[in-house]
């Protein structure tokens, strides 16, 4: 049984290797082909992974441990089968995933241009950054959801999903790769329709197996909380294009900021975590 499980696991991370060695391959080619010297085919790329990646995946530290920490949890739950507990936890899962994943969208999408140049002094970096940014939350609720479906044991389920994500991913590339006018976006939002669709089967797939509860007050919290944000980030955009202390700074305080705006408002996940920090 171990070696069943073990089995697809393992194949969608080599599956997931292949695709990463493929996308090295087709974007230069790609760009060459769309008139792009060799050093400008080479440049993006090195920003695309190098910057916008590197940037994006930062947030990801929370929610891949939550993807980690969730999947005994489930299993637990699963073992018990007790669907009341498992449709809690999934459910708790996605919604933390959201509350860490909103804030860090917004950021990345606002000043990800001013932090890339900051940072790395790449302008192309920060603007496929921008881009990436907007399928982010996407991207992290993919991460979280693939531990429940671990820990309720679809691990081939995962498989296909990874298979159906990426083969839209390449595909993107491929097309617009070699279009001159639209290479850079293109090949950028390739990316951001791989994040959604994958969240979207593997949320699906949740909700057939378990169930998650849809709790609209949450989503309205985090609108409201993610407008203040953004209009904050708008207006404060000025003070952190040339000092970096001051970029960590407000980064952390507009995060703290937007959780105490769900704190007052009365969330509960927000109380939650609250909670498990001073416990």
């Amino acid at each position: 049984r171990l070696f069943s499980f073990g089995i697809p696991v393992t194949v969608t991370r080599m599956l997931s290797t292949l695709f990463t060695a493929a996308e090295a391959s087709i974007i230069p080619r790609r760009l060459l082909k769309a008139g792009s010297t060799l050093s400008q085919a080479a440049s993006f790329y090195g920003e695309l992974t190098g910057v916008a990646f590197t940037l994006l995946m930062v947030p990801s530290t929370l929610t891949f441990s939550l993807s980690t920490s969730i999947v005994p949890a489930v299993s637990e739950a699963e073992s018990k089968n007790n669907r009341r507990e498992l449709r809690q936890r999934s459910t708790e899962a996605i919604n933390i995933t959201l509350l860490a994943g909103v804030p860090s969208a917004l950021i990345l999408y606002c000043w990800g241009p001013a932090i890339a140049q900051l940072l790395f002094k790449a302008a192309l970096g920060g603007q496929l950054l921008q881009l990436l940014a907007l399928g982010s939350i996407f991207l992290y609720v993919s991460q979280a959801s693939i531990g429940i479906l671990q820990g309720i044991g679809c691990v081939k389920t995962i498989f296909f999903n990874t298979l159906v994500s990426g083969a839209i991913r390449l595909s993107g590339i491929y097309y617009f790769g070699s279009d001159p006018a639209n290479c850079i976006p293109g090949i950028a939002l390739s990316y951001v329709a791989s994040h959604i669709i994958g969240a979207i089967l593997n949320v699906f797939f949740i909700i057939q197996k378990c169930g998650i509860s849809f709790e609209p007050l949450f989503y309205l919290r985090l609108f409201f909380s993610g407008i203040v944000l953004v209009n904050l980030l708008n207006y404060t955009t000025f003070l952190i294009e040339q000092n970096i202390p001051l970029l960590v700074l407000l980064v952390l305080l507009y995060g703290v900021l937007f959780f105490l705006l769900l704190l007052a408002t009365g969330d509960k996940y927000a109380r939650f975590i609250l909670k498990q920090l001073f416990h």
